[in-house]
This record gives C-alpha cells, sequence and structure tokens, in this order.
C-alpha cells in the first residue's frame, strides 16, 4: 500500500472512532434488552445491531466530509463515504468462518469484484480510482471492536482472506472512565494460504 493512502486511512480512522464507538456502544445495549437470548437467535441479534448502529450514525454528527450511505433495503447495507477523499468503508461483521475474521466474498458478483482489488494502493493511474475497504465489527466479545481491512483476494470458506492493509481501532480508558482513542496498524503476511470451498449466500452481516 502506498504511504498516502496508509497514513490517510488511518488518520480517519482515529478521527471516526469516538462517534463509531458510540453509535456500536447503543447498538449493542439496545440489543440485550431483546426478548430472546442471543445464543438461539444470532442472526436477529445481528440485524438488530446492525439496524440500530446505521440509525445512530445518520443521527451522529460525523467528523467532516462523511456520511452514512447504502441501501437499508438490502440486507440492512451500510457504507460510510467520503467523496473527498474518495473512500467508502463497508460496514460488516467479522467472520467466524474465516481464519482470519475477514469475510470471503461468497456468491456476489459485486462482492468478488470488490474483493479482488488486487493491491490499487500503490501504482499511482490506479490510486485515483474510489478506495473501498471494509469496516469489522465484534459485538460478541465483552468489549465490541472495530477494525478496517482492504482484502485483495475473494477467500475461501475456512480460509484466510488475504488482506494488503488492516487498522485496528482502539478504545480504552483512564483511571476515571475517560475514553482515549487510537489505531494500530497489523503486519501481515501478503499471500494467505486460502483453503475451503466458498460459503453461498453471504450477506452484510
Amino acid at each position: 500500500m502506498d504511504e498516502f493512502t496508509r497514513q490517510l486511512i488511518q488518520r480517519e480512522a482515529s478521527s471516526l472512532s469516538p462517534s463509531l464507538f458510540g453509535c456500536l456502544d447503543e447498538a449493542v445495549a439496545s440489543a440485550a434488552g431483546l426478548p430472546y437470548p442471543r445464543d438461539r437467535f444470532p442472526h436477529a441479534h445481528a440485524m438488530h445491531v446492525r439496524a440500530v448502529f446505521r440509525g445512530a450514525l445518520e443521527h451522529e454528527e460525523l467528523p467532516e466530509g462523511w456520511t452514512v450511505t447504502g441501501n437499508t433495503r438490502s440486507t440492512g447495507q451500510t457504507f460510510l463515504t467520503n467523496v473527498q477523499y474518495g473512500t467508502t468503508l463497508r460496514l460488516l461483521s467479522e467472520s467466524r468462518v474465516t481464519m482470519n475474521g475477514v469475510p470471503h466474498a461468497g456468491t456476489s458478483r459485486a462482492r468478488r469484484a470488490q474483493w479482488a482489488q488486487f493491491a490499487f494502493f500503490g501504482a499511482e493511474e490506479v490510486a485515483r480510482r474510489h478506495r473501498d475497504l471494509l469496516l469489522l465489527m465484534d459485538t460478541r466479545a465483552e468489549e465490541p471492536s472495530l477494525r478496517i481491512v482492504h482484502p485483495i483476494e475473494e477467500g475461501k470458506y475456512k480460509g484466510k482472506v488475504a488482506c494488503d492493509f488492516l487498522v485496528s481501532m482502539i478504545r480504552e480508558f483512564d483511571d476515571v472512565g475517560n475514553a482515549v482513542f487510537d489505531t494500530e496498524e497489523e503486519h501481515l503476511d501478503f499471500f494467505a494460504n486460502v483453503e475451503g470451498e466458498d460459503e453461498a449466500g453471504l450477506g452484510d452481516v
């Protein structure tokens, strides 16, 4: 990845973190009040979290240039888009069926094309294209987590999805309970060993 894009995404991740974590906390708390347990109805909880998260983001004053986009009738599709920086973050849940938690593309042609954007970062003529990345959330742990990744292949069921960029959004609390936000880039094996078969019918979750 070129250094300009790396720094841009890390900076914007830091800027977005307070809003994203705040809205995600609201969604998780709302889902906790549902009258049926998550272990029996995991998909219902995931859909509820996604819907409340989206609604909270729509009412949140996001950093300059960022807007909530995506068709809510398409499996709760949610994007964060910044036209000025030519960047879109596609909201998905961390995968439980891949080895590194990055969702594989499934059978959707649009997703397979996006996942296979081999290293558009770095080549000057291609880097001017719109940057599409994934914003992954994990709400199953005690503390929700968020990270931004850029897959460079479609990936497969029970395999790894190769990425050329991954940055975690970090939220910690000081001694008096104030939230402190940071980012941390993970250094990845550029070529992931992918095994297994495609899982059909993946939606935005």
